[in-house]
């Protein structure tokens, strides 16, 4: 089974059935993530065999709005003194993608920009992400966003990732 880790149903709504395809609709953020997650294999919904994908909106600093994106490595956009945030890498090309707690409005890191995907990847180190950037760091750009035409791009990318 494939399985779609997605934030939003308005992302989620974006996404083409694909056969063979269950869509988890989490919630904005990591403890969504952990929450719904959890809560979804505790109810064996998510099992071992279960290929996993994570897509959904970004934000970017180095790339325009509408981009659609693969991501290369996993990381997080929070600095601690007590945990060392270790990168995690998802595939051989792609953007690096940082997450964090909250939107990202200012950072001094270069990349794309999500609330979810670190934590996605911390607990299914084989997902494959898709990720639509959907604003420059702006919240303002982000309600504002039409990107339909990434998403016709980033669902030819997904159905041939689920084959």
């Amino acid at each position: 089974m494939n399985i779609l880790i997605i934030a939003t149903k308005d992302e989620a709504k974006q996404v083409k059935k694909l056969a063979n395809t269950k869509i988890i609709i989490t919630g904005m953020g990591e403890f969504n993530v952990v929450k719904t997650i959890s809560k979804a294999i505790l109810k064996k919904q998510i099992t071992a065999k279960d290929k996993i994908f994570n897509i959904g909106y970004c934000g970017s600093n180095i790339s325009p709005v509408g981009t659609v994106h693969q991501v290369a490595v996993s990381a997080s956009e929070i600095k601690s003194n007590f945990v060392e945030y270790k990168d995690v890498k998802l595939a051989k090309n792609g953007e690096k993608c940082y997450s964090s707690n909250n939107f990202v409005t200012e950072t001094k890191n270069k990349g794309i920009f999500d609330m979810e995907l670190y934590t996605i990847a911390n607990i299914f180190p084989k997902v494959k992400a898709i990720k639509i950037v959907s604003d420059s760091l702006s919240m303002k750009e982000y309600h504002a966003v039409s990107v339909e035409d990434a998403w016709r791009e980033a669902n030819k990318i997904l159905a041939q990732m689920c084959k």
